[in-house]
């Protein structure tokens, strides 16, 4: 697709943000570099065209590819509250509160998701508030232990991405045993 876009002249990202996208799939695939690349002439040219949409849905993937931490992703959320493009506010909300849970700022996650829940309700979201609701009660965890090791959730994450048990020992330097 992008590049049919790219032979029709389409390279604003305000258009179709289809390197974010494709980078987020790349990353999850484990093609770590074929990512980076998509994510970054993305920032580029959203930076390049200036528009704040654009600009955020690129910052979100750059965050999540570049492993930007919680930071870089309150950055991308910050840009997208601003646009009133809800759809990517809730998707940046969302993954916001999983990067907080994973540093151990578990209030911090359940308050960007309860807000991601409430917006997503508001503005008729059903889907993103069902999600971000089960999201809820997968962190509550007894006695605020938690229930997966880092490992045991990076690998739960790599499953839940759709990658097999020989493709996430590659990527995590494992046996398929373990």
């Amino acid at each position: 697709c992008g590049r049919i876009l790219l032979e029709w002249g389409v390279v604003n990202p305000a258009v179709l943000p289809w390197r974010s996208r494709a980078a987020l799939c790349a990353h999850l695939l484990g093609h770590k570099t074929v990512a980076d690349a998509l994510a970054r002439k993305e920032l580029v040219a959203a930076n390049r065209w200036g528009g704040e949409r654009s600009i955020g849905v690129a910052m979100h993937a750059v965050a999540l590819v570049l492993s930007g931490g919680a930071e870089a992703l309150r950055e991308a959320e910050a840009v997208l509250e601003r646009t009133g493009a809800t759809g990517d506010l809730l998707r940046a909300r969302y993954d916001l509160a999983w990067a907080l849970d994973a540093e151990k700022e578990n209030r911090s996650a359940r308050r960007v998701l309860e807000r991601t829940r409430d917006l997503a309700r508001r503005a008729g979201y059903r889907l993103w508030a069902e999600r971000a609701e089960a999201a809820l009660a997968r962190m509550a965890r007894p006695d605020g232990v938690d229930l997966l090791t880092p490992q045991e959730r990076r690998i739960a994450e790599l499953a839940r991405a759709g990658l097999s048990n020989g493709q996430i020992a590659r990527e995590l330097s494992l046996t398929k045993r373990t």
